[in-house]
C-alpha cells in the first residue's frame, strides 16, 4: 500500500454505504482530522482513466474529484459530497418554466466539459443529478462512463438506465457525445412533462398541452422545450444535435423573458389555433379576458367598417375598397405590433441586442404599413 492509499485509509472513517451494486460501491466518509464528508467509490479497474480526466475538471455542474488511485485492482475514487436532492425528486413537484431552462444550461454546462474531456457519461438521468437549495445543478456518478474510442465500432458492454439511454447502448453502434445528448433529450421531456406531453407521449407533431395556465412567453418556450427534445431523442445519432454547445446556442434565457428561450428559426407551421393563441385577449387561458377581447375587436371592426362606408364622393363601387382599406389601416399594423402569428419573426430574421431595440423597429415599422394604407384610401378618397 502505498503513501496515498495510506493516507485516505487511516485518515478518513467509513460513516455509511451509500450503494452497493455489481458495477460501484459508494461510501461515504470523513477525515477524521478535518470533519471533511466526501465520498469515496469502489469501481472496476477500467474507470481508472475516467475518473484521472475527472480529477483534471474544473466545473461547478460535475462533481469534484479529489483524488484516484488503484487499490487491490480495483479504482478508488474520492469525491466531494454533494449535499441536496436528486433531481427525480425534484420532479415530483411542477418546476417553473424558467428554472427548467435554468436546469438545461446548467446541465449542458456540465456536459459540454466533460465532452471535451472525451468523456461519455452513458447514464444521464434524474437520479444521477443533485440539485441543492439554491437550485444550482450537479452532474455525478460516472461509474460507467467512458472514453471515447475512435477505432471502436461499438461498446463491449450494453450499459444504461432503460429509459434514458440511447439506442446505440444496446449494440447498435459506439457510444458517443451524442448518446448523452439523447439522455438530455429525455431529461427535458421529463422536466416539461406537468406542461405538455411528452416526445414519447405525441402522435405526429403536435404538442398537446395538460391545461396548465401559463403565460404566452412560457407556452412558447415549453414549445420549444420539447422541439428539443424530440431533436436530442431521435433514433438515428445523425438526426440529432452534433454538440452540446450547439444547444446551448438554442438556448437564450433571461428572468424577464427580454429574450427568446430558443432561436425563433423553429417556428411552429402556422394554424388557425396556433394564430388565436397569440391574439392579445386570448393568450392567456383566461374567460373574461376572451369576452372582453371579443367585445373591444368587435367594436373596432365595425367602427372602422362605418368610417369606410361614410366616406363622401367617392364611386359607389368604391364604398367596399375603402371599408378593406379602413380595416387594413389598424388590423396590419395591430398584427406586426403584438407580433401575431409570430408574424415579426417569419418576416425579418434581424436581431436586436435589447427588446427595447426590438420594439422601437417594430413601431417604426406598424406607422411605415399604417402611413402607406392611409396614402392609398387618400388617393382614392379624393378622385
Amino acid at each position: 500500500m502505498d503513501f496515498k492509499e495510506n493516507y485516505y485509509f487511516e485518515k478518513y472513517e467509513q460513516l455509511a454505504v451509500l450503494a452497493d451494486t455489481q458495477k460501484c460501491k459508494t461510501i461515504l466518509s470523513r477525515n477524521t482530522d478535518t470533519n471533511e464528508i466526501v465520498v469515496f467509490k469502489v469501481m472496476d479497474k477500467h474507470s481508472l482513466d475516467v475518473y484521472h480526466r475527472l480529477k483534471d475538471l474544473d466545473n461547478s455542474n460535475i462533481v469534484d474529484v479529489m483524488d484516484c488511485f488503484l487499490h487491490e485492482d480495483k479504482c478508488v475514487a474520492v469525491e466531494e459530497f454533494v449535499n441536496g436532492k436528486r433531481l427525480c425528486d425534484v420532479l415530483q413537484k411542477n418546476i417553473p418554466v424558467e428554472v427548467i431552462v435554468d436546469y438545461v444550461k446548467q446541465i449542458c454546462n456540465g456536459l459540454k466539459e466533460v465532452h471535451n474531456k472525451n468523456i461519455v457519461h452513458r447514464d444521464l438521468q434524474p437520479k444521477n443529478i443533485i440539485v441543492d437549495r439554491h437550485n444550482h445543478i450537479t452532474i455525478i456518478d460516472f461509474d460507467i462512463a467512458r472514453i471515447r474510442k475512435e477505432e471502436a465500432d461499438s461498446d463491449t458492454e450494453f450499459l444504461g438506465t432503460v429509459g434514458y439511454a440511447s439506442p446505440e447502448q444496446f449494440g447498435f453502434a459506439q457510444t458517443d457525445k451524442r448518446s448523452d445528448i439523447y439522455s438530455l433529450g429525455v431529461l427535458i421531456g421529463d422536466m416539461v412533462k406537468p406542461y405538455a406531453k411528452t416526445v414519447r407521449e405525441v402522435s405526429g407533431e403536435e404538442i398537446v398541452y395538460t391545461g396548465t395556465g401559463l403565460t404566452l412567453e412560457e407556452h412558447k418556450i415549453v414549445e420549444r422545450l420539447v422541439k428539443m427534445s424530440r431533436k436530442c431523442t431521435e433514433i438515428a445519432p445523425e438526426k440529432r444535435y452534433k454538440s452540446i454547445e450547439e444547444i446551448e446556442k438554442k438556448l437564450k434565457y433571461n428572468k424577464h423573458y427580454n429574450q427568446d428561450i430558443l432561436e425563433p428559426d423553429e417556428l411552429e407551421e402556422l394554424s388557425f389555433r396556433g394564430i388565436i393563441r397569440t391574439v392579445p385577449g386570448f393568450r392567456k387561458n383566461n374567460i373574461l379576458h376572451k369576452i372582453i377581447a371579443i367585445i373591444m375587436y368587435v367594436s373596432v371592426f365595425a367602427t372602422y367598417i362605418e368610417i369606410g362606408t361614410s366616406v363622401i364622393n367617392v364611386k359607389k363601387g368604391y364604398k367596399w375598397l375603402c371599408v378593406i382599406l379602413s380595416e387594413m389601416c389598424w388590423i396590419i399594423p395591430y398584427i406586426y405590433l403584438t407580433n401575431i402569428g409570430d408574424v415579426v419573426y417569419r418576416i425579418r430574421k434581424r436581431k436586436f441586442k435589447y427588446k427595447f431595440f426590438e420594439y422601437l423597429n417594430r413601431i417604426g415599422i406598424a406607422l411605415v404599413i399604417w402611413l402607406a394604407i392611409l396614402i392609398i384610401l387618400s388617393i382614392i378618397t379624393l378622385k
